[in-house]
C-alpha cells in the first residue's frame, strides 16, 4: 500500500461506520455547522522503516486525528460521547491490513469560538513490495 491508500482505506472506515456528525476531511470544502458538533478527520504517515532484507518489507506507522468540535459552554460531556462512538469504531482494530491501536483523547481546549478535543489512534501497516533486483 502507499501512503495514499492508508489513508483512502482509514477515511472508508470512519465514513462508512461513523454518521452521527458531519466531517470535514483533510483539504477538502467544508461548511461547519453554526452551533452543532462536528468532527475533522486528518490521517497523517509519521515513519516508514524497512523491516525485510531479501524482500522489500516495509512498516508504516501513522497518527489518526479527529478533531472534536462542539458549541462553547456545552461542557465536556458531548465531545466524551463522540470520542467514545469513534474510538469503538477504532480501538484495536485491522482494516484493510491496517491495524489501529487504542485511541486516546487529549484534554478540551477553546479554539476558534468552539471547544475541542482530539481522539488520537496510532495505526501501522506492514507493505511487501517486489524486489528491485
Amino acid at each position: 500500500m502507499s501512503f495514499t491508500q492508508h489513508r483512502t482505506s482509514i477515511e472508508q472506515l470512519i465514513q462508512n461506520e461513523y454518521k452521527k456528525l458531519p466531517i470535514a476531511w483533510q483539504n477538502a470544502p467544508f461548511k461547519k455547522p453554526a452551533d452543532s458538533p462536528w468532527i475533522r478527520v486528518s490521517v497523517n504517515n509519521v515513519t516508514t522503516t524497512r523491516v525485510g532484507i531479501s524482500q522489500i518489507v516495509e512498516r508504516t506507522v501513522g497518527l489518526i486525528q479527529i478533531q472534536i468540535f462542539v458549541p462553547i459552554n456545552n461542557g465536556a460531556y458531548d465531545i466524551g460521547i463522540i470520542a467514545d462512538d469513534l474510538a469503538a469504531i477504532l480501538r484495536s482494530r485491522k482494516y484493510n491490513e491496517i491495524t489501529m491501536l487504542d485511541p486516546n483523547l487529549t484534554p478540551g481546549e477553546e479554539t476558534n469560538g468552539w471547544f475541542m478535543s482530539v481522539l488520537n489512534t496510532e495505526f501501522w501497516a506492514t507493505d511487501f513490495h517486489p524486489s528491485r533486483n
